[in-house]
């Protein structure tokens, strides 16, 4: 997992913060459903969204960059450069994606035990 994040590069600690802060607080409202929540568990997971498809494309920015500049490597690895590279660049929207997953799941148990409720 250290692995995986490290590849990741710097676009893995806002991913992280937002994706973890949209699992909390939707782990809260499926424990305690709060309608005021929701906003805070959307605009969270959203933000984790987005800072993981940016984290991702910059990294493929870094990697084409890395493989058509001044210190491009050898022909016969430029393929094998590139596709590690934007395979690593990946990992920042797998980790959002897998933390606003489990995220929904928590949201849809939250909302399922509201409906449940009494109006009060």
């Amino acid at each position: 997992m250290q692995q995986f994040f490290l590849e990741g590069g710097a676009g893995m600690f806002p991913t992280a913060a937002f994706g973890f802060a949209s699992l909390v607080l939707s782990c809260l409202y499926a424990a305690r459903p709060q309608p005021r929540l929701v906003p805070l568990v959307a605009s969270t997971g959203a933000a984790a969204l987005l800072a993981g498809a940016l984290g991702m494309f910059i990294g493929f920015q870094t990697t084409i960059a890395a493989v058509i500049g001044p210190r491009a490597p050898a022909p016969e690895r430029v393929q094998l450069v590139t596709l590690a590279g934007l395979s690593e660049s990946a990992n920042n929207l797998v980790l959002a994606l897998g933390l606003v997953t489990f995220a929904a799941l928590a949201l849809g148990v939250g909302g399922f035990r509201s409906a449940g409720a009494p109006a009060a």
